[in-house]
């Protein structure tokens, strides 16, 4: 099959298959001494965790333009909530300008983004986090709608969240060529303690239907990142058939 739209639209991808290479993209360097577990449920064979706060994954490209719309996909377990609780950042630090994924001190979700020092946060706090869980966190910002959805899962499709708060304030416009990181909070400087596994970036905005699409891909699902040209091969024989027969007459 051919990659998916979705797929060839990602700007990185990590798989932590028991190391920082990029599925797509650059790789990642490592900072502490992260490890890679098969324990809980990773997406692949592994997953990096259990990380202890002090490992973390950056990237420092220009490939890496998240100065408007952006996306970020990952599968988060966290082990020590409150307050160690970082996703993922994005941060130029000579202009002061970036944005943050994390879980808050009230154990909500919190978009971040700076402009030139100032900070706006977009808290959803319906989120409720909880240690051991596995959730499937989508954040999507829209600088054209001037919206940020947020799409948080674990049984379900959206079952933690599926909501979006205005927000009118984007990431400074001149983050370009930034660093990237993974399970770190950068301005806040704090680090993830759990797992986190298949974390993926646009420089757009994704959909529901994306989100929903990598999500029903969990545990061996059918993959997001290929096209459904072979299923909709198969859905259409019984048309074909059905034509047929009443062409011949039956």
């Amino acid at each position: 099959m051919a990659d998916s739209t979705l797929y060839t639209n990602a700007v990185a991808i990590y798989d932590f298959e028991n190391n920082a290479n990029a599925t797509k993209g650059s790789n990642l360097t490592a900072t502490g001494s992260p490890a890679y577990s098969t324990t809980g449920e990773a997406q692949g064979t592994y997953w990096a965790g259990a990380l202890d706060g002090g490992d973390y994954f950056s990237i420092t490209s220009n490939t890496f333009n998240f100065t408007g719309s952006y996306s970020v996909s990952a599968w988060v377990s966290f082990s020590n909530l409150p307050y160690y609780g970082p996703i993922c950042s994005f941060y130029y630090s000579p202009n002061g300008s970036g944005w943050a994924i994390t879980q808050d001190d009230d154990y909500s979700l919190r978009v971040q983004h700076r402009q030139n020092w100032s900070d706006t946060n977009y808290d959803f706090t319906s989120a409720n986090f909880t240690t051991s869980t596995r959730y499937h966190i989508v954040v999507s910002h829209n600088a054209s709608t001037n919206e940020c959805w947020a799409y948080v899962s674990t049984t379900s499709f959206g079952n933690i969240l599926n909501t979006h708060i205005d927000a009118a304030t984007d990431p400074g416009n001149d983050a370009a060529g930034g660093t990237l990181y993974v399970a770190r909070h950068e301005m806040s400087d704090t680090n993830l303690q759990g797992y986190i596994d298949e974390v993926c970036f646009w420089n757009s905005a994704i959909t529901s239907t994306d989100a929903e699409a990598i999500f029903n891909a969990r545990d061996g699902g059918t993959s997001w990142r290929e096209t459904g040209a072979a299923a909709s091969t198969s859905s259409s024989i019984p048309k074909i058939m059905n034509y047929l027969r009443q062409m011949r007459g039956n």
